[in-house]
């Protein structure tokens, strides 16, 4: 049971992240873009499954081998994943958007990356606060201090909005049902600490989740007043800025 859950979670992560990015090119004004898979992304999402299997398995085998309630050891899941996550996001998304290499204009045509990056030295030079990043549409952006959620703010590496409400949604739903099975169960097939231990876990594990939200929600309503498409997953580009000094974009 567990195995099939696994490989059939993994084909559903797939096709929402396809359709997913699917709907953001249809949302991208430009020309020629095309959604293509990243095998390095995918990979990541199988390792993720496979921690969930070994996960499942361990449940099952102690709710059946020990007295451990079952929902109980589902929370080493939970755990796990929150440690694993910002490790797996390093490799990528599974589907990204191409557009081989250029940068969009306000006027919905195309920049080059070369004036992308001389926009970008002269902001920096006025004293701006800005940061250099793909789009999702793969192409450069010098982005306004409020127009992204700056990598630091966001180990996860979520850069989407539905996304991170998802796993906010995943982890408060945890920590919620942990808080009242705290309070409603026995706690006879347990150790009393577990599910409090749990609860507070799953808020720690989520709580950049949840700060992303908050923080996309009102960098989106910038973007979409501006007209900036939205920026893709991984780090902020080094470019030479004032004076000659590297500039920690």
């Amino acid at each position: 049971m567990a195995t099939v859950v696994a490989v059939v979670g993994f084909g559903l992560i797939l096709l929402v992240l396809y359709l997913a990015k699917v709907w953001q090119r249809r949302r991208v004004e430009i020309a020629g873009v095309r959604v293509q898979m990243r095998p390095r992304g995918v990979g990541a999402v199988a390792l993720l499954m496979a921690v969930i299997w070994a996960c499942l398995c361990g449940a099952l085998a102690l709710a059946v081998y020990t007295e451990v309630a079952a929902y109980v050891a589902t929370i080493a899941f939970v755990v796990a994943a929150s440690g694993m996550r910002p490790i797996i996001a390093k490799a990528g998304p599974a589907f990204v958007i191409s557009s081989g290499g250029s940068s969009a204009a306000p006027d919905g045509g195309h920049r080059p990356d070369q004036a992308v990056f001389d926009e970008h030295r002269e902001a920096l030079a006025r004293g701006e606060e800005r940061v250099l990043r793909r789009t999702v549409a793969g192409t450069l952006h010098s982005y306004r201090k409020d127009e992204q959620v700056s990598p630091s703010d966001d180990p996860y590496n979520l850069r989407s909005l539905p996304v991170g409400i998802l796993i906010s949604s995943i982890y408060l739903g945890f920590a919620v049902f942990c808080a009242v099975m705290f309070f409603v169960g026995d706690g006879e097939n347990y150790p009393a600490w577990v599910l409090p231990v749990g609860a507070v876990a799953c808020v720690y594990g989520g709580r950049p989740a949840f700060v992303f939200c908050r923080d996309e929600y009102r960098a989106s309503k910038i973007r979409k007043e501006r007209g900036v498409l939205q920026p893709d997953r991984g780090k902020a580009l080094r470019v030479r800025g004032v004076a000659g000094k590297e500039s920690a974009v």
